[in-house]
């Protein structure tokens, strides 16, 4: 998800066309502003709006200066496009490889692989389990079954059993 701060008559703008709840953060910024997830948005408009909004989330994720979160927001950003999808894909697999902080460089890359071409898949669910290694026991097994409920879905057995041996020296490194 990407996350924006927007002064209290920007939130009221986007919000009001919108049905239903806008998602935003209970803390605000110390100026005032709200804090709002972009990418929740994003999904909730109009497919005109959306396409008018999409070149701006992508410019915005692209220019998120730290380290890890560019590679998150790009990949949450690829499933919103049509004709872009794979540059947007291209970028946000990029961005999540160069990721120097391994939790999150796992989950921007289980969050693309929904979208990798079956021969990309075993790779970002290899560089996802060297990235798992040096997370927390707890961390390192969450990202763990969301990668073995996707291989499920992707029907892959030698996925499968790859992740019950990398399971497996989860536990060990922990021992």
């Amino acid at each position: 998800m990407i996350r924006l701060q927007i002064s209290p008559a920007a939130f009221e703008a986007i919000a009001a066309p919108l049905p239903g709840n806008v998602g935003f953060e209970n803390k605000r910024a110390p100026n005032g502003d709200w804090f709002i997830w972009l990418t929740a948005l994003v999904s909730r408009l109009a497919p005109e709006q959306r396409n008018e909004v999409l070149p701006e989330a992508l410019a915005a994720a692209k220019a998120i200066g730290s380290e890890s979160s560019p590679a998150l927001a790009l990949a949450a950003l690829v499933p919103h496009f049509a004709e872009q999808r794979d540059e947007v894909l291209r970028e946000a697999l990029a961005a999540a490889k160069a990721t120097v902080d391994d939790e999150t460089r796992a989950r921007a890359l289980v969050a693309l692989i929904p979208h990798l071409a079956p021969d990309e898949i075993d790779q970002a669910i290899e560089l996802t389990i060297d990235a798992v290694s040096l997370v927390s026991r707890s961390k390192a097994l969450d990202i763990l079954s969301i990668i073995a409920n996707l291989s499920l879905e992707f029907e892959s057995t030698a996925v499968v059993i790859e992740h019950i041996d990398a399971i497996k020296d989860v536990s060990r490194w922990y021992q």
